[in-house]
């Protein structure tokens, strides 16, 4: 209906990473912009977190992808994403510096025009409550060396999210079963 009366709206692509090419290539040419997480830097960490070992190079790829056909993020001039790749880095309780290495990454893959979101919302919710190492979140002394990191690479465009060591002792879905269900 918008399209019929000229209004073109972006087609954003929130995606985990974990994607492989060759579904992107089934609809190469529909995103305009892609969200994509780099979660991981190390095997060993997909595997524990995710149960996805091979997580950094598939994500990796989907990346590159993403970069080869989007580039750059471009606003128009009300702020609003029209087309390209934002890279959101997720700080990880004890794994910061993977999430420096996936910067360090961005920046020697991609270059500084890359735009890149890094996050300390990590949460423990479900299993990862009761996993030592994961039953936690990023501290603010843990992620200030990140926040230095992003402005030592020379990034042009992202935002860095402030840390909040505390949150709502419940967040919306944490106690959900798996599956879909009625809404109550």
């Amino acid at each position: 209906m918008l399209a019929g009366e000229g209004v073109r709206l972006p087609f954003v692509y929130n995606t985990s990473g974990y994607e492989r090419v060759e579904a992107l290539e089934a609809f190469a040419g529909l995103a305009d912009v892609a969200l994509a997480d780099l979660r991981y830097a190390r095997e060993a960490s997909a595997a524990e977190g995710s149960g996805a070992s091979d997580y950094v190079g598939v994500a990796r790829r989907a990346i590159r992808w993403f970069w080869d056909r989007l580039g750059a993020l471009e606003l128009d001039g009300e702020g609003i994403a029209r087309r390209g790749l934002i890279v959101r880095v997720l700080a990880l309780p004890g794994r910061v510096d993977e999430a420096a290495e996936s910067l360090v990454w961005l920046r020697n893959t991609l270059g500084a025009g890359v735009a890149v979101s890094v996050m300390a919302q990590y949460n423990p919710v479900g299993r990862a409550r009761g996993m030592r190492g994961w039953d936690r979140r990023v501290g603010a002394e843990e992620f200030a060396p990140l926040v230095d990191l992003v402005g030592d690479l020379g990034f042009e465009t992202g935002w860095v999210q402030p840390c909040e060591e505390e949150t709502a002792e419940r967040m919306l879905g944490q106690d959900m079963a798996a599956g879909y269900g009625a809404v109550r």
